[in-house]
């Protein structure tokens, strides 16, 4: 089974915890006809009067405009890789295995089957350890 893996950053923004506000994060995106990967939100839970949103990949200018419309920002300091292929029993568990093995920490992971497809993004430190994660599940 070959992986497709891309690299990037999230874009992350802080809403109130409301009705409409997780809608208005994306409208941007939907109007300017942007196709989103990943998108996360959820309400923090030390201030039940915020949440989150995140997005990816926001990949090429007319998609910055979107973010920055939005309230979004990129979030530099976690570089993301996005693995696609076909799914199967313990396929997660394969690739953060084979991170771990290679002495890497992850500092974000969403992981999902749809039926027979698999999404995931991993977050990492820096560059090199994206890198050599990469290079890691290359190999699957």
């Amino acid at each position: 089974m070959r992986l497709k893996i891309s690299k990037g950053h999230m874009w992350r923004a802080e809403i109130d915890d409301k009705p409409g506000t997780f809608a208005q994060s994306l409208e941007p995106f939907a109007k300017a006809g942007q196709n989103l990967q990943i998108v996360t939100g959820w309400s923090q839970t030390k201030d039940k009067q915020k949440g989150s949103v995140e997005i990816f990949p926001v990949a090429d200018e007319k998609g910055k405009v979107c973010a920055k419309e939005a309230g979004l920002h990129e979030i530099t300091d976690i570089v993301c890789l996005i693995i696609e292929g076909e799914d199967r029993p313990g396929l997660a568990y394969d690739m953060a295995k084979a991170i771990s093995q290679a002495g890497i920490n992850l500092r974000y992971a969403v992981c999902q089957g749809v039926k027979q497809n698999f999404l995931a993004c991993f977050g990492f430190q820096n560059e090199a350890d994206a890198e050599k994660a990469k290079e890691v599940l290359e190999k699957l």
